[in-house]
């Protein structure tokens, strides 16, 4: 590094966003410097910029991201070398510093990859771990084929389909509000997909009971099962109480629900239903273990995220990409980027 200074993106305050310049990190033992190739926009991302998720300010932006090593500090730096291409895997909000030129991180966060994987699939192995770890969280494994449906199909259900797949579930359904979605869902894999009910089936009343609404979606979701199948799993990538109660109403007496979006973070749960049905609820929160696993579907071939990525910017364009991946008009399903 020939220079004292980088650019960074940073956030200042609710919805401002600034390209700044930052020092030269001083690196301690079992650290290094990555020359930032590829970061992506997380859906926490625009909750910190929205400022429904507290963080402090100034606070650094990006924690899905890729690079190439530039520095090491002395120690253990856990066989990591300059020169090498990896992906970083983020512990901390003090890691969640991508989105900018260079980054200071743990060596022991750094997994090195092949010369044939992107810096953009590279990046991308962060959120694949979320949605890896949610449906491991289901149970959904090739020794007890599953029949799923994903709620939402933004990038964590998007995600959460491929990895469904790959992890041996025989049928997967996906539910979304937006038709691009589903189309992009069917095009990955989906064996159906699913609107939900509209929330005023009649004109003239200007709204529908959400009980109502969630009875017709399910009853939607169910008319496309194979014959005799009943939903095992329900992954929900939305997190509000609508869906969870929809996942709740269309697993199966003594299925699973797993959420892993949160979209909301306080919901209203019928327990009434998932007492009577004696369901399983289980949160998926980040990837205690599968961020190498997600890196290797990724490396060989067995998970292509490649069609996720609709959306690749200059870092320059900073303000557009969040934009871009807020707006549902945008048809984004992953803004990438290229730094």
């Amino acid at each position: 590094m020939t220079v004292d200074t980088y650019s960074a993106v940073v956030l200042r305050g609710i919805k401002e966003l600034r390209l700044e310049q930052q020092e030269k990190p001083v690196l301690g033992e079992g650290e290094a410097l990555i020359r930032m190739k590829a970061c992506g926009i997380c859906g926490s991302d625009l909750h910190f910029w929205k400022g429904e998720m507290p963080v402090p300010f100034p606070c650094p932006m990006g924690h899905e991201g890729s690079g190439v090593v530039e520095e090491l500090g002395g120690g253990d730096v856990n066989g990591i070398a300059v020169g090498d291409r990896v992906a970083i895997m983020p512990s901390s909000l003090e890691t969640m510093n991508m989105l900018g030129r260079y980054s200071k991180q743990p060596a022991k966060l750094l997994y090195k990859i092949p010369d044939h994987v992107s810096f953009e699939e590279a990046a991308y192995v962060e959120p694949l771990a979320v949605s890896l770890h949610a449906v491991k969280r289901g149970g959904i494994a090739p020794s007890s084929p599953a029949t799923v449906f994903i709620i939402g199909a933004g990038p964590i259900g998007q995600n959460s389909l491929l990895c469904a797949k790959v992890e041996g579930a025989s049928w997967v359904g996906v539910m979304d509000i937006r038709e691009d979605r589903l189309e992009a869902a069917k095009k990955l894999g989906a064996d159906a997909v699913v609107q939900p009910a509209p929330a005023s089936a009649q004109p003239e009343k200007p709204a529908v009971d959400s009980g109502d609404v969630i009875k017709a979606t399910v009853a939607r979701a169910l008319a496309l099962l194979p014959e005799g199948k009943q939903v095992d799993v329900v992954v929900d990538a939305v997190g509000s109480s609508d869906t969870l109660n929809t996942a709740i109403s269309l697993v199966k007496p003594f299925g699973v629900v797993v959420n892993v979006g949160i979209g909301h973070f306080k919901a209203n749960v019928d327990m009434l239903t998932a007492a009577y049905k004696q369901i399983d609820i289980r949160p998926a929160f980040a990837y205690p273990t599968e961020f190498p696993e997600a890196l290797e579907l990724i490396a060989s071939g067995r998970v292509d995220v490649k069609p996720l990525l609709t959306h690749t910017l200059p870092l320059e364009e900073f303000e557009k990409g969040y934009n871009t991946a807020l707006e549902s008009k945008a048809g984004s399903v992953k803004v990438m980027f290229q730094i």
